[in-house]
Protein backbone atom coordinates (compact mmCIF):
# COMPACT_ATOMS: atom_id res chain seq x y z
CA UNK A 1 0.00 0.00 0.00
CA UNK A 2 2.84 2.41 0.81
CA UNK A 3 4.43 1.87 -2.61
CA UNK A 4 1.18 2.72 -4.37
CA UNK A 5 0.70 5.86 -2.26
CA UNK A 6 4.30 7.01 -2.82
CA UNK A 7 3.91 6.40 -6.56
CA UNK A 8 0.76 8.53 -6.63
CA UNK A 9 2.43 11.37 -4.70
CA UNK A 10 5.54 11.19 -6.89
CA UNK A 11 3.46 11.19 -10.11
CA UNK A 12 1.38 14.13 -8.89
CA UNK A 13 4.46 16.19 -8.03
CA UNK A 14 6.00 15.52 -11.46
CA UNK A 15 2.69 16.49 -13.09
CA UNK A 16 2.65 19.76 -11.11
CA UNK A 17 6.19 20.58 -12.25
CA UNK A 18 5.31 19.90 -15.88
CA UNK A 19 2.01 21.81 -15.74
CA UNK A 20 3.82 24.88 -14.41
CA UNK A 21 6.27 24.81 -17.33
CA UNK A 22 6.21 27.74 -19.76
CA UNK A 23 4.84 27.03 -23.24
CA UNK A 24 6.56 29.20 -25.86
CA UNK A 25 4.65 30.33 -28.96
CA UNK A 26 6.22 29.48 -32.33
CA UNK A 27 5.66 31.38 -35.57
CA UNK A 28 5.88 30.09 -39.11
CA UNK A 29 9.26 30.75 -40.77
CA UNK A 30 10.71 32.37 -37.64
CA UNK A 31 13.66 30.31 -36.41
CA UNK A 32 14.28 30.52 -32.67
CA UNK A 33 17.21 29.45 -30.49
CA UNK A 34 16.60 28.02 -27.03
CA UNK A 35 18.46 26.54 -24.12
CA UNK A 36 16.50 23.57 -22.76
CA UNK A 37 14.46 24.37 -19.68
CA UNK A 38 16.15 23.56 -16.39
CA UNK A 39 13.09 21.65 -15.17
CA UNK A 40 13.35 18.06 -13.96
CA UNK A 41 13.24 16.52 -17.43
CA UNK A 42 15.19 19.09 -19.51
CA UNK A 43 12.19 19.73 -21.77
CA UNK A 44 11.13 22.97 -23.47
CA UNK A 45 7.49 23.26 -24.56
CA UNK A 46 6.07 25.08 -27.59
CA UNK A 47 2.69 25.78 -29.13
CA UNK A 48 2.16 26.31 -32.85
CA UNK A 49 -1.18 27.53 -34.24
CA UNK A 50 -1.91 27.02 -37.95
CA UNK A 51 -2.68 30.48 -39.36
CA UNK A 52 -2.30 29.64 -43.05
CA UNK A 53 -2.27 26.51 -45.16
CA UNK A 54 -0.22 26.09 -48.30
CA UNK A 55 -1.97 23.59 -50.60
CA UNK A 56 -0.18 20.27 -51.13
CA UNK A 57 2.53 21.06 -48.57
CA UNK A 58 3.24 19.38 -45.25
CA UNK A 59 4.36 21.19 -42.14
CA UNK A 60 7.96 20.56 -41.06
CA UNK A 61 9.19 21.00 -37.50
CA UNK A 62 12.97 21.24 -37.64
CA UNK A 63 15.11 21.06 -34.51
CA UNK A 64 18.85 21.15 -34.79
CA UNK A 65 21.46 21.22 -32.07
CA UNK A 66 23.33 24.51 -31.65
CA UNK A 67 26.52 22.75 -30.55
CA UNK A 68 28.13 19.32 -30.83
CA UNK A 69 27.19 18.31 -27.25
CA UNK A 70 23.43 18.74 -27.74
CA UNK A 71 21.05 16.05 -29.00
CA UNK A 72 17.42 17.25 -28.73
CA UNK A 73 14.45 14.93 -29.33
CA UNK A 74 11.05 16.14 -30.60
CA UNK A 75 7.57 15.08 -29.45
CA UNK A 76 4.34 16.46 -30.95
CA UNK A 77 0.75 16.26 -29.74
CA UNK A 78 -2.53 17.69 -30.97
CA UNK A 79 -4.24 17.44 -27.56
CA UNK A 80 -1.65 17.27 -24.80
CA UNK A 81 0.10 20.63 -24.12
CA UNK A 82 3.03 18.74 -22.55
CA UNK A 83 3.98 15.91 -24.93
CA UNK A 84 6.62 13.49 -23.69
CA UNK A 85 8.43 10.35 -24.83
CA UNK A 86 5.58 8.34 -23.29
CA UNK A 87 2.59 10.50 -24.35
CA UNK A 88 2.68 11.94 -27.88
CA UNK A 89 1.08 11.68 -31.30
CA UNK A 90 4.40 11.82 -33.09
CA UNK A 91 8.03 11.40 -32.03
CA UNK A 92 11.19 12.27 -33.96
CA UNK A 93 14.57 11.45 -32.52
CA UNK A 94 17.77 10.83 -34.37
CA UNK A 95 21.22 11.72 -33.18
CA UNK A 96 21.63 15.43 -33.90
CA UNK A 97 19.25 17.10 -36.38
CA UNK A 98 15.54 16.12 -36.14
CA UNK A 99 12.83 16.83 -38.72
CA UNK A 100 9.17 15.95 -38.05
CA UNK A 101 6.69 16.20 -40.89
CA UNK A 102 3.04 16.78 -40.08
CA UNK A 103 1.04 15.60 -43.12
CA UNK A 104 -1.14 18.13 -44.92
CA UNK A 105 -4.19 15.99 -44.13
CA UNK A 106 -3.80 16.81 -40.41
CA UNK A 107 -3.60 20.60 -40.96
CA UNK A 108 -6.50 23.00 -40.45
CA UNK A 109 -6.76 26.73 -39.79
CA UNK A 110 -6.47 27.52 -36.04
CA UNK A 111 -5.47 23.95 -35.21
CA UNK A 112 -2.91 23.80 -32.41
CA UNK A 113 0.12 21.55 -32.29
CA UNK A 114 2.03 21.19 -29.04
CA UNK A 115 5.73 20.49 -29.40
CA UNK A 116 8.18 19.35 -26.75
CA UNK A 117 11.93 19.38 -27.26
CA UNK A 118 13.62 17.08 -24.78
CA UNK A 119 17.34 16.84 -24.11
CA UNK A 120 17.83 13.46 -22.45
CA UNK A 121 21.56 14.01 -21.95
CA UNK A 122 20.88 17.15 -19.87
CA UNK A 123 20.76 20.80 -20.76
CA UNK A 124 21.27 21.53 -24.45
CA UNK A 125 21.03 24.44 -26.86
CA UNK A 126 18.98 24.06 -30.05
CA UNK A 127 17.38 25.92 -32.96
CA UNK A 128 13.72 25.26 -33.79
CA UNK A 129 11.81 26.22 -36.96
CA UNK A 130 8.37 25.47 -38.33
CA UNK A 131 7.88 25.78 -42.08
CA UNK A 132 6.00 24.31 -45.02
CA UNK A 133 7.67 21.73 -47.24
CA UNK A 134 6.43 20.06 -50.38
CA UNK A 135 6.49 16.28 -50.50
CA UNK A 136 8.80 14.55 -52.98
CA UNK A 137 9.18 10.89 -53.73
CA UNK A 138 12.83 9.91 -53.78
CA UNK A 139 13.64 6.88 -55.91
CA UNK A 140 16.82 4.86 -56.38
CA UNK A 141 19.68 6.85 -57.99
CA UNK A 142 17.75 10.12 -57.75
CA UNK A 143 18.85 13.13 -55.73
CA UNK A 144 17.24 16.41 -54.76
CA UNK A 145 19.00 19.55 -53.66
CA UNK A 146 17.07 21.75 -51.25
CA UNK A 147 17.48 25.32 -50.07
CA UNK A 148 15.56 27.76 -47.94
CA UNK A 149 13.78 30.47 -49.89
CA UNK A 150 13.67 33.99 -48.52
CA UNK A 151 10.11 33.25 -47.32
CA UNK A 152 11.48 30.30 -45.36
CA UNK A 153 9.80 27.41 -47.14
CA UNK A 154 11.85 24.35 -47.99
CA UNK A 155 12.09 24.10 -51.78
CA UNK A 156 13.95 22.08 -54.42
Amino acid sequence: MRAVLWSLVFSTSILNIICNAVIHDLSLNSPETYLSSPNNDNTTYFKFVIKEIIPDEDLAVIVRPADFKSDPDVFISERNPYPSPQINDQACFQYGYDVCFIPKERLAINKIFYIAVNCPQGTCKFHISVLYAEENLLTFNQTFEYYYQEKGNLKK
